[in-house]
């Protein structure tokens, strides 16, 4: 099993350095690298301090002279480099090979496109959580802890807590599943179920909510109100068209979590078969009331993902609890699961670099007209299957000063003209508001002088 965790995450590691211009040039990823490399100091989004760790290792590289590409690299690989490390960790620091195989498995169970925009905080609560299973195995053989066993408790638990709002329900599954099956003893069990329940509270008290995450809770309490049209929401057609009829994308999941279910009661663990099944139709349905007003697909798949540890943790345990005379097919199903959902993670890569060609393309046209800041329009984005997202002159800064600080273009879709008063020579625009580019990140970016002028 350990294998396969390490067979998994290599495979990870190749994508991640076969698209790491994909992956670093694209909207939220492109804007936050962009700010790691260029603004001075630590850049937290969100109050999400746990996600530092990518960020520690660009900007230790930003330190030496390097290109822009490969920091880009580095970038990439930082992000995959982070759940490996969590997996050795579990694996061959604290023997825990439950937690190990979970977060393998976790990794890529529901999986597609959030691999090609690594920053969003999600895909941590496919990794973190695990911190905490792992320490828990490692202590399993004790019934009594002794204080700081606590505190370390208390300290992992903090991290996927601080990953994201959402992180408090996987992290309440986790805890009661692992207490359910005698592998965290009574006193911990409480005192961590009962910090995790409270947190919401105390995170709303302690970290003021984004603009971002009220407009969630409102889509919720909109959910909710709208439950009657349940069948036409877009959350729901979009789990069917990516289960069932455009993709599969999240048929693997679901197919694991019936075959956890089932296998948890074969051997006689039924009361955590019974929460597996209640903790992962309960995500679902918060997911479906959320997004019931439907998002562009990568937000969508974004949501869906922390399901994936809901699973895998069970789905690893199952495989370990398992009689080893019958051991066979559970094999045979786990690495039909890994397999299938590494070539659909790697499948997913075909419309970003549509897309990153495209944005190439463009750059090409400004070259031949001689046109170092161009102002593009809506046609000429969609004849080159690029989408004007908010970060659309980020990618372009990125994309092109990959090639060599002094092959910087900026790109400006007409849409975005209209969110600033005033273009200065030299700056960028980002969304509705300007970057000033200092002397230092001309060792990257070499901003071209002149107004913006419209593309033909």
């Amino acid at each position: 099993m350990l294998v396969l965790g390490h067979g998994v995450f290599i495979s990870l590691l190749a994508l991640a350095w076969k698209h790491a211009l994909l992956r670093t040039t694209y909207g939220d990823s492109a804007f936050q690298i962009f700010q790691w490399i260029a603004k001075p100091g630590w850049d937290i989004e969100a109050h999400r301090y746990t996600a530092i760790l990518p960020q520690a290792v660009v900007k230790f590289f930003a330190l030496f002279p390097v290109s822009l590409h490969t920091l880009l690299l580095v970038a990439s690989l930082a992000h995959a480099l982070v759940p490996y490390a969590v997996f050795a960790l579990c694996a061959h620091v604290w023997k825990a090979p439950r937690a190990a195989l979970g977060c393998a498995v976790a990794a890529v169970l529901c999986t597609r496109l959030t691999f090609y925009d690594p920053v969003l905080e999600s895909n941590y609560l496919l990794t973190f959580p695990f911190l905490l299973f792992g320490f828990i195995e490692h202590r399993c053989e004790n019934e009594r802890w002794p204080v700081r066993h606590v505190v370390v408790a208390f300290a992992l638990l903090l991290v996927p807590l601080m990953v994201h709002p959402i992180g408090w329900t996987v992290m309440l599954f986790g805890i009661a599943f692992l207490f359910l099956g005698g592998t965290l003893p009574n006193p911990p069990a409480f005192m961590l179920f009962g910090f995790t329940l409270l947190w919401p509270l105390i995170a709303r008290w302690i970290f003021q909510p984004t603009g971002y995450e009220l407009e969630q809770y409102a889509h919720v309490g909109e959910g909710m109100h709208a439950f009657r049209s349940f069948a036409s929401w877009g959350s729901v057609d979009f789990l069917v068209q990516h289960s069932f009829k455009a993709s599969l994308t999240y048929l693997p999941a679901l197919l694991s979590l019936l075959f956890v279910v089932i296998g948890l009661f074969a051997i006689k663990r039924s009361l955590q078969a019974w929460l597996t099944f209640l903790g992962a139709l309960a995500f679902i349905i918060m997911y479906l009331i959320t997004f019931h007003a439907g998002d562009a697909a990568a937000l969508m798949d974004r949501g869906i993902l922390p399901l994936a540890t809901i699973i895998a943790l069970p789905f690893a345990s199952l495989v370990f609890f398992w009689p080893l005379k019958r051991i066979v097919p559970i094999l045979v199903i786990v690495v039909l699961v890994v397999f299938t959902k590494l070539r659909d993670v790697s499948f997913a890569s075909r419309p970003y670099q549509h897309r990153f060609d495209g944005m190439l393309a463009l750059m090409h046209r400004m070259d031949e007209q001689g046109i170092p800041k161009a102002i593009v329009s809506p046609d000429q984005l969609r004849e080159n299957n690029v989408d004007a997202g908010w970060a659309l002159s980020t990618e372009g800064t990125m994309i092109s000063a990959a090639r060599g600080a002094d092959s910087t273009r900026y790109i400006l879709s007409e849409d975005m003209t209209k969110w600033v008063h005033t273009i200065h020579n030299g700056d960028l625009v980002i969304g509705d508001w300007v970057y000033h580019l200092t002397q230092k990140d001309e060792r990257w970016f070499r901003p071209p002088s002149g107004p913006y002028v419209r593309l033909h």
